[in-house]
């Protein structure tokens, strides 16, 4: 549309231009200015735009225009007479000109514009749209019948335009509409959950599903084929939820392209834990699986051996445990579970044959609960573990919090300090418990026993690294003690550093740290033949004495 109009544009500025510098000889104030010669040349230019195509829309200036040459060319007049009638001549046949310029503008949006139509008119869906199309053409015929008398007729072109595009919209949302109400999750989908064994459980989801198809139909006799969308969208949504509810408590393993379609749109998530949660005990493993995978990013499997090599089949098995573990985790942020690559498998013990733990190396968290149903309560804030004296950190209420769910979160919990290696970058801070890694170097640790105890350095080691009985070391001839006394040291030692080895759990006590500590640092053997130290001030801050095993369990533990 734009380019010829363009082109006409810039002949008519052209011959404009002329006629424009010959109107400023005549009308100028350049009295001996020669202006009679002018008469013939508003003649030429007169005949030559009446000879333009659509002349004729124009035909009153052009008459006017001779008409004031007439008037030029009279005898006996005074010059400045004959110099008006001669602008006004020239004057006309601008105009004339601007004139058959603008209809031809015209013509060429008008011809456009029909051709839009034309093919508008040939859209699979023009019943849809056939009064819009009925009113748009008559609107662009009364637009070319009014631009025939000169008028300008753009603003009615542009009305006729908006519309058109409006009405494009709207044969295209009802195709889609059409495409999107004949999918088999829509209209077939209604239908089969209405005969559906479980439907029962799914009624009032039938029920909305069938009120959104009506709207949508609704909508769509009202030309709001958007809204007419959204709506079988929403249906859409509905009924697989709904269809994906049915199966499973059919014990029918969703498909994870369902599952997927649910977690897709907004609050998918809490869809699909709401789904879980109605879940009867029934359940089996195999339809809790499909779920917990597309909810939790991670491959779940049941063993009997510590080996976990190979998984127990689910057969028609019921998943209590397995439903307790998803429901453990909904509130997680899917940054630490669905979207973790530090949690790409998730073991269940079906047999009791250690604890649970999180294997950094198979990026694998393997649970060991025992039944949910009778998991005990795990005590927060005990003084017998920690002493809690920063306010912020004192417990919020005493409600109960269940082991089972308390673990899991836990276990957890080392997936995401494993992903960040927050620990590693944060653990030696104060703040996050100042903890030291000496593994099997002992004599550091030795060294600050010996600080307190003034016993002999090498036997302290020795006896910290397992043997049992080490040479006893004579008394050196400048300590001032009594032989007595030395062995009371000796035994103070022993009694210190088995306090502080692995299978006493140390951590556990808040009165076994405070004896640990010497100067401030708590020195203890967190796993076999593995030794840390840390602030005993942090317990101050703590939730549970386990928090204090090891870097990895502090922040597992403020995780839970």
């Amino acid at each position: 549309e734009i380019t010829p109009a363009a082109i006409e544009a810039i002949a008519a500025a052209d011959r404009h231009g002329l006629l424009e510098a010959t109107n400023e000889l005549i009308a100028g104030d350049d009295e001996s200015a020669p202006w009679w010669p002018q008469i013939a040349a508003a003649k030429a230019a007169i005949t030559l735009v009446s000879m333009r195509e659509h002349a004729d829309v124009a035909q009153a200036k052009i008459d006017e225009g001779f008409a004031q040459c007439a008037e030029a060319e009279k005898d006996g007049q005074e010059d400045s007479t004959a110099k008006a009638a001669l602008k006004a001549a020239f004057e006309a046949c601008n105009t004339a000109d601007e004139l058959i310029s603008q209809y031809q503008f015209h013509l060429t949006a008008i011809d456009a514009t029909r051709t839009l139509l034309t093919t508008l008119g040939n859209h699979a869906q023009k019943d849809y749209i056939a009064s819009d199309l009925a009113t748009m053409d008559k609107a662009i015929d009364a637009a070319a019948a009014k631009a025939s008398t000169g008028a300008d007729v753009s603003t009615e072109v542009e009305t006729v335009m908006t519309r058109y595009h409006a009405t494009v919209l709207l044969a295209d949302g009802y195709a889609r509409y059409l495409d999107l109400r004949s999918q088999p999750e829509v209209e077939d989908r209604l239908t089969e959950l209405e005969e559906h064994a479980h439907r029962y459980a799914i009624k009032p989801s039938i029920d909305t599903m069938r009120a959104k198809l009506q709207k949508a139909a609704d909508e769509i006799g009202a030309n709001n084929p958007e809204a007419a969308i959204k709506l079988l969208e929403e249906a859409r949504a509905l009924g697989t939820s709904a269809f994906v509810t049915a199966e499973m408590m059919a014990n029918t393993p969703p498909s994870e392209d369902d599952l997927k379609k649910i977690l897709a749109h907004p609050g998918g998530a809490d869809e699909l834990d709401a789904i879980i949660d109605k879940l009867p005990e029934e359940a089996q493993r195999a339809v809790l699986k499909v779920a917990f995978k597309a909810r939790y990013g991670c491959d779940i499997d049941n063993f009997n051996t510590a080996s976990l090599t190979v998984p127990l089949p689910d057969g028609s098995q019921k998943g209590p445990n397995i439903k307790a573990f998803y429901q453990a985790m909904e509130d997680l942020p899917l940054a630490d579970t669905l979207d973790n690559d530090a949690m790409q498998d998730f073991a269940i013990m079906d047999i009791k044959v250690g604890t649970s733990f999180y294997d950094n190396k198979k990026k694998r968290v393997v649970m060991d609960e025992g039944n949910a149903a009778t998991s005990n309560t795990r005590h927060l804030g005990s003084p017998t573990e920690v002493e809690v004296t920063d306010d912020d950190c004192k417990l919020a209420n005493d409600d109960p919090m269940d082991y089972f769910n308390w673990n899991t979160l836990h276990e957890v919990g080392h997936a995401v300090d494993d992903r960040d290696n927050y620990m590693v970058k944060n653990g030696k801070n104060d703040s996050h418990g100042g903890w030291v890694f000496y593994g099997a170097n002992l004599k550091p640790i030795a060294e600050k026993i010996k600080s307190k105890y003034d016993y002999d350095l090498n036997y302290i080691v020795t006896y910290m690294a397992g043997n049992a009985n080490p040479a006893i070391p004579e008394k050196p001839e400048a300590k001032a003690c009594s032989d007595e006394e030395w062995e009371a040291l000796r035994i103070s030692v022993r009694e210190h550093v088995d306090m502080a080895r692995e299978g006493r759990k140390p951590w556990a006590s808040m009165g076994a740290a405070t004896k640990l500590a010497i100067d401030g640092i708590v020195y203890q053997e967190s796993y076999a033949r593995k030794w840390h130290g840390y602030k005993l001030a942090a317990r101050s801050q703590g939730v549970t004495g386990y928090q204090f095993r090891a870097p990895g369990e502090w922040f597992s533990e403020l995780y839970a």
